[in-house]
């Protein structure tokens, strides 16, 4: 593997690219039971969704699971004690992206707040890689004195 370079700031460039894209992230309700299928939303607990659909499709969008297939998820959480009683964890499978143009992600998010299977929706901007400074010898010898 290559070193990494280094920038003048003491900051290596990241290995692995960062996302320079903003995204939209969508929690859907869990008792609606959402899946994500090639061509649309669908819904294993027979919940509506065609209002969902239809602003996915006048919009060009698509939603795709953030942490992989929905069945396996929950079948994973399901499996795993500790991590199955804690709410937060057990709602994985509601987590959602929507694929779609940057500039239809804000208005999007509106839109699709306003379904009845979706309990949030977000515009994450975009992530930024960590920064490390040095700072220069003695800088802190005066902040140090002080503890």
């Amino acid at each position: 593997m290559p070193p990494k370079k280094q920038s003048p700031y003491g900051a290596a460039h990241p290995a692995v690219p960062v996302n320079n894209e903003r995204e939209l992230i969508v929690v859907t309700t869990p008792q609606a039971g959402l899946r994500a299928t090639p061509f649309a939303m669908a819904s294993v607990a027979g919940a509506d969704v065609d209002t969902l659909n239809a602003v996915l499709s006048e919009s060009g969008a698509t939603m795709v699971p953030v942490f992989g297939n929905e069945d396996r998820v929950a079948r994973a959480l399901s499996e795993s004690v500790g991590f199955a009683a804690a709410s937060e964890v057990a709602n994985l499978p509601s987590f959602y992206r929507v694929i779609a143009e940057d500039q239809k992600l804000d208005d999007l998010a509106g839109r699709l707040l306003e379904t009845e299977v979706v309990e949030a929706a977000f515009v994450n901007p975009p992530a930024l890689p960590p920064v490390i400074f040095e700072v220069p010898s003695g800088a802190n010898s005066q902040n140090e004195s002080n503890l």
